[in-house]
């Protein structure tokens, strides 16, 4: 019998291990930042750029991961289940298209008269539309699906048993963080013009910092893949990301400048999210 001392992780593998997500998501942050700093923010939000592309095939990738989930458990999962899946995917589908505008440039489509009247960029879009009601409603909805509702799951077990008995597929505990950091890329303009997007990045603040003083995830809650260095880099991002964008305010062409990131950064979350969702119905279904 081999009696060798048991080779444990490596301090970098486990990191890597149980905090690859959140750190990702800081280092594309951090990426992000930098080119706001070397004033090269601007060129990341071009028409057809790499990042717009890829928030396009992030999300339709992630409408896909959800549709085979909803294939999986078509015949066998809970009507609810599978309903909210094809939901999902169809809801993905619609904001990847709407990232690249349906493809009205390569096909050349003209641009009809209600959205030409009314859009910024005379696409053929709505979140382009020359109103901030669109915008509110999107990024209010994305920080309630990805931020305020999975919070109570990691902080009360009750609440977490309800959840997972009703079966909504919602984004995971751990997506907190990405989808906070995420929603962090907004300009000083903007927080001025939505004084409750402000708000909400406050109530994202001061919830950090009250589960880190409380340690409440050292307690008996309904997650163990979370612990306080989670939380420490969602509250070390958002700070490091508001400091940046209030001193190098001028580096960012105009108010909407960090929409393209945000919405990047968006699609990239649930892109995991959809990941997530279909390995979950694929173990449900088998089992």
């Amino acid at each position: 019998m081999d009696s060798s001392p048991v080779k444990h992780p490596t301090r970098i593998r486990r990191l890597a291990r149980d905090y690859w997500l959140p750190l990702v998501f800081l280092g594309l942050s951090l990426f992000f930042l930098a080119s706001i700093i070397l004033e090269n923010g601007y060129s990341l939000t071009l028409e057809d750029g790499i990042f717009e592309n890829l928030t396009a095939v992030f999300y339709v990738a992630g409408s896909l991961f959800c549709f085979m989930g909803f294939i999986t458990n078509r015949r066998r999962g809970p009507w609810p289940v599978r309903y909210f899946l094809l939901g999902w995917a169809s809801l993905l589908f619609f904001l990847g298209m709407e990232e690249i505008s349906w493809r009205q440039r390569v096909f050349d489509v003209e641009t009809p008269e209600f959205f030409a009247s009314r859009n910024l960029q005379n696409e053929t879009n709505l979140h382009n539309i020359s109103s901030l009601d669109f915008n509110r409603l999107f990024y209010s909805s994305v920080f309630l699906l990805g931020v305020a509702i999975p919070s109570p799951t990691v902080l009360n077990n009750r609440f977490s048993s309800t959840m997972r008995r009703l079966s909504i597929p919602l984004p995971q505990p751990q997506m907190i963080v990405p989808f906070i950091l995420a929603f962090t890329f907004a300009s000083p303009e903007w927080m001025i013009a939505v004084p409750e997007f402000a708000a909400l990045l406050a109530v994202a603040a001061v919830g950090l910092s009250l589960a880190i003083k409380t340690n409440v995830l050292k307690k008996d809650t309904a997650t163990g893949s979370m612990d306080n260095l989670h939380l420490w880099i969602g509250l070390g991002g958002m700070s490091l990301i508001l400091l940046v964008l209030l001193l190098f305010e001028d580096n960012l062409g105009h108010i909407n400048q960090p929409s393209e990131i945000i919405e990047f950064l968006f699609s990239a979350c649930f892109l995991v999210f959809a990941y997530g969702v279909r390995g979950e119905a694929a173990h449900s279904s088998s089992s």
